[in-house]
C-alpha cells in the first residue's frame, strides 16, 4: 500500500513540529514544559539531554520533509553534535551532570563521531570529484 505524498509530508511536518518544540522546550524550558507529561521529580540533565536529542531528531525529519535526502548524514551529525553541546552545557554551565572521567570521555567520543560524520557526509563523491588531464610535454 502506498501512502499520499501530501499525507507524508503533512504527517513529518506535524512530527517536526512537536519535536522541536518538546525538545526545545525540555532544553531550554525544564520546569515549565516537563510537568505537563510527568508526575516524577525533574532531572534537569536528563530532560535537557532529552530535549536536545528530540531537537536532533527533528532536523533529520526536516532534511526528510525537504527532500534534502543528500543531507541527511550531514543533519545526523548536528542531532549528535547538539547532545555534545547540551552536555557540555549541563557540565559546564548549570553544573547538573558531574565533570569526571565518563562524562569527559563521552563528550570527547561523541564530538570526534559528529565531526566525522560531517566530514564524511561533506566530501565529495568519486562522480563529483574531477579526473585532472594528464598533459604530456613534448619539447
Amino acid at each position: 500500500m502506498t501512502v499520499p505524498d501530501t499525507l507524508y509530508r503533512a504527517a513529518l511536518w506535524v512530527a517536526i513540529i512537536g519535536l522541536a518544540a518538546w525538545g526545545l522546550g525540555l532544553a531550554f524550558l525544564p520546569d515549565l514544559v516537563y510537568g505537563i507529561g510527568n508526575t516524577n521529580p525533574m532531572n534537569r540533565a536528563t530532560a535537557a539531554t532529552l530535549g536536545a536529542a528530540l531537537a536532533g531528531l527533528a532536523i533529520v525529519l526536516l532534511c526528510m520533509a525537504t527532500d534534502q535526502k543528500a543531507k541527511l548524514a550531514q543533519a545526523a551529525a548536528i542531532a549528535v553534535a547538539l547532545l555534545v553541546l547540551m552536555r557540555l552545557y549541563l557540565m559546564y554551565g548549570n553544573e547538573s551532570v558531574l565533570v569526571n572521567a565518563a562524562t569527559l570521555g563521552s563528550v570527547v567520543i561523541g564530538a570526534g563521531v559528529a565531526i566525522i560524520m560531517f566530514m564524511k557526509a561533506t566530501a565529495p563523491t568519486a562522480t563529483e570529484k574531477k579526473a585532472t588531464p594528464i598533459r604530456a610535454s613534448f619539447s
